[in-house]
């Protein structure tokens, strides 16, 4: 008689005593570095200084002194949990960043005015959740990726009126979500604009703005990056370089094509984890990340 196969019964031991390793060191480290309590879990977070803009899955955004560890605002409008947030100026390229801009599961983009934390406007902006926002503030252009597989751009250049945002174009190439979307403003002008998917592909394209009376933005392709194996967690880009974060354990860094036409730039070996890498923090103390 065949005996019965026990891997399972091995693997489903070996993950409760995991989870209850787990559970015990959760318990033990509970209060280390005097954490803030939250109502839900924090999807995007944004330092500014000494405070803390946090989207939660109670769909709500609250600002939080982080000395204190006090709620100073908190934003209601969302009927789902908010995945991710940004600024835009009031007046584009004015840099005082007076205005919220959330993005949500309920598939909404939705803008406030931080100082009456009064809703300005809320826009229907795709067919699935909206994973990521980024601003271009010198162009008032926002840029929005969903679940829905699509990237679009939508006109902030006059944030503050009660209207929907005026849409700009899109990008439709995508073949899985898109998770994580970054942008550059080189010397000469010229937007790049980079969005990495679950699939781990990242696309770089260049941004134009068509004349006419009513202009759209296009997106020319400049680069297909797929050196990940699966999904983008996080993209960053400075000082010329484009550094990567992904769930098969590795960040890559890339060099700006521009720039590869110098014969002794190498690029750099991909950074290994022992898991998934979630996010990357940029050191302002450095002129790289």
């Amino acid at each position: 008689m065949a005996l019965p196969d026990t891997s399972n019964f091995l693997v489903s031991e070996a993950h409760l005593l995991l989870d209850e390793a787990r559970k015990e060191k959760s318990e033990r480290i509970k209060d280390l570095g005097e954490p803030i309590r939250l109502q839900g879990k924090a999807i995007d977070i944004i330092i500014q200084g000494g405070i803390a803009w946090i989207a939660e899955s109670t769909a709500t955004v609250k600002k939080i002194d982080l000395e204190t560890g006090k709620s100073l605002q908190v934003y209601r409008g969302h009927t789902a949990p908010v995945t991710t947030l940004t600024f835009c100026d009031a007046v584009p390229g004015c840099g005082d960043r007076k205005i919220l801009v959330t993005g949500s599961w309920d598939k909404t983009i939705k803008l406030w005015d931080t100082e009456s934390r009064r809703l300005i406007s809320s826009t229907d902006a795709h067919q699935d959740f909206v994973k990521v926002l980024y601003v271009f503030p010198t162009v008032g252009l926002l840029v929005s990726g969903s679940s829905d597989k699509t990237v679009r751009f939508w006109d902030v250049s006059q944030p503050s009126e009660r209207r929907l945002l005026p849409s700009l174009g899109s990008i439709s190439s995508h073949s899985r979500p898109v998770e994580c979307i970054q942008g550059n403003v080189t010397t000469n002008g010229t937007i790049i604009l980079y969005t990495g998917d679950t699939m781990g592909v990242i696309k770089v394209w260049e941004l134009s703005r068509e004349s006419g009376s009513n202009p759209r933005w296009k997106a020319s392709l400049k680069q297909h990056l797929d050196y990940h194996r699966t999904r983008i967690n996080d993209i960053h880009y400075g000082n010329g370089q484009l550094w990567t974060a992904s769930a098969d354990e590795t960040v890559q860094v890339s060099i700006d094509p521009d720039l590869m036409t110098e014969p002794k730039i190498k690029l750099p070996r991909p950074i290994i984890h022992p898991k998934q890498v979630r996010c990357i923090l940029p050191i302002g103390l450095t002129d790289g990340l």
